[in-house]
């Protein structure tokens, strides 16, 4: 996957200050939302670039949002460049002819408290939630296994670059998305999580 879009919000805050006396809706002295893109991919360069202040202040960026991306994708027998605008949506089976798309994936990378009873033995901790939105990672097919593996790759660099400690697998089997898609249950397709990663 390649960001060629992201989104996030830069709370500044006077004085420096523990996570948790931030409260939940307390005022920071001033927030901006950002957009940033790149046709070309955006780097880790380009987003530490844009986040940078005068100098007075302590930033917050509680969240990121990947908003468009490109990805390497099977599609029959070939591999292709896919991003948001190549992509169709669905509802009951059938292209809703809306102009607006969705990528492949939802990706947003949280700084969040961390609830009790996790395995992880922080106060605060960065998450990364990824949903899938397409049946390309689903499908019952030579491609869609093809794909499952890409994805596979793909989540394991993700808990790698932030060393995750915990993994959560969540399967809606009652989502709109099997519906709108047309792709029966997970069950009636054979879908597991855990074998893709």
């Amino acid at each position: 996957m390649t960001p060629i879009e992201l989104t996030y919000e830069k709370r500044v805050y006077k004085t420096d200050r523990p996570l948790e006396s931030i409260e939940y809706g307390s005022e920071p002295s001033s927030s901006h939302e950002f957009n940033i893109g790149n046709e070309q991919g955006l780097t880790a360069a380009d987003f530490l670039e844009s986040t940078e202040t005068d100098g007075s202040g302590v930033v917050l960026i509680p969240q990121i949002r990947f908003d468009n991306n490109r990805y390497v994708i099977r599609i029959d027998e070939d591999d292709v460049l896919v991003k948001r605008t190549n992509c169709v949506r669905y509802h009951k089976g059938k292209p809703r002819g809306e102009p607006k798309t969705l990528d492949p994936l939802s990706i947003v990378v949280s700084l969040r408290e961390v609830p009790d009873g996790s395995d992880v033995d922080t106060d605060y901790a960065r998450s990364v939630a990824i949903h899938l939105r397409s049946d390309v990672w689903v499908k019952n097919t030579e491609a869609g296994k093809v794909n499952r593996a890409y994805l596979g790759e793909f989540l394991e660099q993700v808990a790698s670059a932030i060393s995750a400690e915990a993994v959560s697998r969540e399967r809606y089997d009652y989502s709109d998305f099997w519906y709108d898609l047309s792709l029966g249950t997970p069950d009636e397709i054979g879908f597991d999580m855990e074998s893709i990663y």
